[in-house]
């Protein structure tokens, strides 16, 4: 090869390498994270006291709305060695489980998931305790904890200030947004993951107030309790399940709003419980049909289908056929945004509907009331989403199905327009308002399945739907 040929090729090579674009370089999460993971903790639970099996051993029981056959798993590492790979003390057959948590103020408070501490653990403050990132192992105490937000707050005693977390804005929160998890997946502390928001309001049937922020950092047994951060190190969520046919991160995993996490905790910072809001409304879907007949531009909303006498909202004026639009500045999309921001509105608080009636839009001044545990949550009345058919009342003995959602449970089970439901869980309902409330005594009570007595004619026969959140 010529002189000439080998000049040219070089000076072709030189001219492309100059010519080619410089790579950014992939900025590190190392900063942010070394400033944030002192403030999360691994949490393990010993049980005082466990059921024996069918064999003579002893299990963990599962606390929280989802069984153990669903594809949305609280993953909390139950049954897990603790540290990784320890065996068991022959004197104590029972492995202690292990999940995640994090500082939120230098007295040693910790915020996880209630489904971890367990309602059995209400007291038994030695069986909690916290594993720092610095290797300190410190007794906690329950504050207090809310199964409907999957939330609980610990306490443990400390004698100089801890490093802690802060609390991001979610609503600030959008789909793209990079995040990383921290926490002790399998027994393993301090494992950091990244991803990315990828999904907000999610709905996955695990309580009554679903508005998870879907992430794809994968999360694990163990991972439950944990924070989710931003890239500033704020705190924009608590890991709390994750969608798992195999058991293991596929990359869905779902976390409770920071900004729902700081509310209920202010509340059980308070006095240990939390208290909601009650509005008294039975409400359902607007669909495009009914959006038409009603003249509203677009299918959204929540539409009462009833309200209960002496409530706030029979105070405030409120009458069926009225369409919640937004509470304050929140647009509510559909029934459950209502009964979340109802809910997470004190009591004795005042809030203000925009409602549509009449062809036109109103706004209702309102004085929330405090809902007790007997007050069925306002889910739609009649048609529920989980279970698939509208009751009505037509004059007759118990409540009529006047309508069922295809390939919904309660098609599957036969169920159809004409069946009556004499009895609900055996409790007898003579309406679609009694039937109505023993249903969503069921769902609060997180139920795996509701016996139902129905009658077709003179048949009569008992059918058991499995609830969703099941």
């Amino acid at each position: 090869m010529s002189r000439n040929v080998l000049r040219s090729l070089a000076i072709l090579a030189v001219t492309i390498w100059v010519a080619a674009p410089a790579v950014a370089a992939v900025p590190s999460l190392a900063p942010v994270v070394e400033m944030v993971q002192p403030a999360v903790v691994a949490i393990e639970v010993e049980p005082a006291a466990l059921p024996a099996t069918h064999d003579g051993s002893r299990s963990l029981p599962r606390h929280g709305p989802l069984s153990p056959d669903s594809f949305f798993k609280r993953e909390f590492g139950e049954l897990l060695p603790w540290p990784p790979h320890a065996p068991a003390a022959p004197e104590r057959p029972v492995r202690k489980h292990g999940g995640s948590g994090f500082f939120i103020d230098a007295e040693g408070h910790v915020v996880t998931n209630a489904h971890l501490i367990g309602q059995d653990h209400v007291g038994q403050n030695h069986a909690i305790r916290i594993h720092t990132a610095d290797g300190e192992v410190l007794e906690a105490e329950v504050i207090g904890q809310d199964r409907f937000s999957d939330i609980a707050v610990l306490k443990v005693e400390v004698d100089r200030p801890v490093p802690y977390a802060t609390f991001a804005d979610s609503d600030a929160a959008r789909v793209g947004d990079w995040v990383f998890a921290i926490g002790s997946p399998y027994g393993f502390h301090g494992t950091v993951t990244t991803g990315i928001v990828s999904a907000r309001g999610r709905d996955i049937g695990a309580g009554q107030y679903g508005d998870f922020l879907q992430i794809d950092a994968p999360i694990n047994r163990g991972n439950s309790g944990g924070p989710t951060f931003d890239l500033e190190g704020r705190v924009v969520g608590v890991n709390t399940a994750i969608y798992s046919p195999t058991g293991g991160s596929v990359g869905i995993g779902f976390a409770v709003p920071s900004n729902t996490v700081r509310l209920i905790v202010a509340d059980l910072m308070d006095d240990g419980k939390v208290e909601r809001g009650w509005l008294g409304v039975q409400i359902q879907p607007i669909d495009r049909d009914l959006a038409e007949a009603f003249g509203l531009d677009e299918p959204g909303g929540a539409l009462v289908t009833d309200v209960s006498e002496g409530s706030p909202a029979a105070a405030a004026g409120i009458r069926p056929g009225t369409v919640v639009t937004a509470v304050g500045d929140k647009r509510v999309r559909g029934p459950r945004d209502l009964a979340r921001l109802v809910a997470l509105t004190p009591p004795g608080e005042g809030i203000t509907l925009t409602v549509w009636r009449d062809q036109r839009e109103y706004t209702i001044p309102v004085q929330l009331g405090e809902r007790s545990s007997a007050d069925p949550v306002a889910l739609p009345a009649g048609t529920r989403p989980d279970l698939g058919f509208r009751l009505g009342q037509d004059g007759g003995e118990g409540a009529v199905i006047e309508r069922v959602a295809p390939k919904s449970p309660a098609a599957t089970k036969d169920l159809v327009p004409g069946d009556r439901f004499l009895m609900v869980d055996g409790v007898p309902v003579s309406d679609a308002a009694a039937a109505n409330k023993r249903l969503a005594a069921a769902w609060s009570a997180e139920q795996q399945f509701v016996v139902l007595e129905v009658a077709r004619g003179s048949d009569v026969r008992y059918v058991a739907l499995r609830l969703r959140h099941a």
